[in-house]
């Protein structure tokens, strides 16, 4: 290696010392502040603020709009198609009375995709950050969780 290469890489190795120097200073000085309203560090990616009432307001208002057609969606199906349980009870009719029918037509494969309409509009309800909602206790978990055992 000449000696011009030599001088170059000790240049860019002492360069990139003092960056993460620099950059875990600021990291360690910013860790080590203190909130004036409790003697919590603060930690760094992480926001100890709530929303304002009129945040969390805005939130619902927007959320409701957009669900409102959700609520919609089914509601010109036919009776018997427009709740998952009813559809559910319709398919292990199928499969306990025609079992034969139900393997010809490759029914354990089409079932996810017929039952993901209502599993995804059950979904778009469901708020994991905001209520208490378990997911394990969502109708169309309840009454699939055990479909086909």
């Amino acid at each position: 290696m000449s000696m011009y290469k030599r001088m170059e890489m000790k240049r860019r190795a002492e360069a990139r010392q003092r960056r993460r120097a620099k950059f875990d200073s600021k990291r360690i000085s910013s860790s080590m502040e203190v909130d004036d309203s409790s003697a919590e560090r603060k930690i760094e990616g992480e926001s100890s603020t709530e929303e304002s009432e009129s945040e969390s307001e805005a939130y619902r208002s927007s959320r409701d709009r957009c669900l409102e057609p959700v609520d919609q969606i089914l509601s010109d199906a036919s009776e018997e198609f427009s709740q998952l349980s009813v559809v559910k009870e319709k398919l292990e009719k199928w499969k306990k009375e025609y079992a034969a029918s139900y393997r010809d037509a490759y029914m354990s494969l089409s079932v996810p995709a017929i039952f993901s309409p209502y599993v995804r509009l059950e979904l778009l309800h469901w708020d994991p950050l905001r209520k208490s909602d378990d997911f394990f206790d969502m109708n169309w978990y309840l009454l699939l969780v055990w479909n086909g055992c």
